[in-house]
């Protein structure tokens, strides 16, 4: 198999840890990929360099607040909502089914690699659905593997190919069968507790 075949796919932070730390199974599109780049294989998911697509707070904020609706919809309820301006940060806490997340600057991976996935259909919806976006091109994501070490990546545009050391990075923690990998593995991000301990200890 060539250095060809391994292709990554570039997310906005925040929707990529949807994908690993929550329940988030659609990538919203504005257009489908060409099956050859997705059928029988697995695709790299690379969270960008910034929540909500920029640097600034208010951008920050927005990605965050994105993230935090679309779950509401998808049924995980929201218990904490704490802004921290001086920090360029936001506590924002979630629950659904017993699980806790907490979602904060240093919860989320940027620019790296974090997973990897199988793209299993390309289609637009005419009914709802948990992280549906109306008249996108839902693209249904199965068999997740979560790298326990995201692997530090610029990313690129549109579909991209893994450079040797990216494929070889995510061999070395998911074993040489990575990319045929059909099992989820989970790294668990700090809890909200732990990121108050961490941003607040007193000196």
């Amino acid at each position: 198999m060539g250095n060809d075949d391994y292709h990554a796919i570039t997310l906005w932070p925040e929707w990529a840890f949807a994908i690993t730390h929550m329940d988030k199974r659609i990538e919203n599109r504005s257009w489908a990929p060409p099956q050859e780049l997705y059928v029988d294989r697995k695709v790299a998911i690379h969270a960008g360099r910034s929540i909500g697509g920029g640097k600034t707070y208010k951008k920050f904020l927005a990605g965050i607040e994105a993230l935090a609706y679309s779950a509401e919809l998808a049924g995980w309820e929201r218990h904490t909502w704490i802004n921290l301006p001086e920090k360029k940060d936001v506590i924002c806490e979630l629950s659904k089914s017993g699980k806790n997340i907490c979602l904060c600057n240093a919860n989320i991976p940027k620019s790296a690699i974090v997973a990897l996935v199988e793209i299993v259909k390309c289609e637009r919806l005419h009914d709802y659905e948990n992280w549906y976006e109306p008249n996108s091109v839902a693209w249904r994501l199965s068999s997740i593997s979560v790298l326990p070490d995201p692997v530090v990546s610029r990313g690129d545009r549109g579909f991209w190919y893994l450079s040797d050391y990216e494929k070889d990075a995510i061999e070395d923690q998911l074993g040489k069968s990575a990319f045929e990998l059909e099992r989820l593995r989970q790294s668990e991000p700090v809890t909200i507790t732990e990121f108050l301990e961490d941003n607040f200890r007193e000196e």
